[in-house]
């Protein structure tokens, strides 16, 4: 075991484990609270209109890695683990004497490997992360919709609010705050809270 710990630490192997050690303490950070897990996430979105972009060098990297669909920060912390582990496998293998011109030559092969490696990992992260973005557009599109109260009432624990449109009607989990919301009151949906599924509503009439 300190073989090994000795060996991920050698120079030929520093820069890797550098970023592996940042890697692990954002995610201790993300765990604690201390940071959000969008800290390091980026808009990537790329207007299809755009032809100086859409279909050029950029546009097909985006495409490649999934970073329309899978969080910028999945796919760089699923690059790092492989770039570390390719690195060192390749110094313990190439490089047993952990020479920094060896492991400079290594550099590029490792990180186009990893690369590769980042793409098949991430793949069957693809179609969740796809159905979680299609529904998180569908409950923001709610926001500023009117709906009804189906519930006995809404309050800041409890109820469900109906929304019509073409087809059945949308039950969403509906709270509120201040006065209690009785059965049958028009809604304005105001915000949504993804960690409960909840939304927050206020009476429609106060904003007539």
């Amino acid at each position: 075991m300190m073989e090994f710990i000795a060996e991920v630490f050698q120079p030929a192997n520093a820069l890797a484990t550098v970023c592996l050690l940042l890697m692990i303490v954002y995610w201790l950070l993300v765990i604690l609270g201390a940071v959000g897990v969008d800290v390091l996430q980026m808009d990537i979105d790329v207007d299809p209109g755009d032809h100086s972009i859409h279909g050029g060098p950029v546009f097909a990297a985006l495409q490649f890695f999934n970073l329309g669909d899978v969080p910028v920060t999945i796919v760089g912390s699923v690059f790092v683990l492989m770039y570390w582990a390719v690195t060192v496998l390749t110094n313990h293998y190439v490089n047993p004497n952990w020479e920094i011109l060896i492991a400079l030559y290594c550099f590029v092969p490792c990180v186009i490997v990893s690369l590769l490696l980042t793409k098949i990992v991430i793949a069957p992260l693809v179609p969740f992360f796809r159905r979680l973005n299609r529904e998180g557009e569908v409950e923001l599109s709610l926001i500023g919709r009117i709906g009804k109260v189906t519930s006995s009432e809404v309050t800041d624990q409890f109820g469900q609010v109906a929304i019509e449109q073409d087809g059945p009607p949308i039950a969403i989990h509906a709270r509120c705050h201040g006065a209690k919301i009785p059965k049958g009151e028009d809604v304005e949906i105001v915000k949504f809270y993804p960690e409960t599924n909840t939304y927050l509503v206020q009476l429609a009439k106060k904003l007539r």
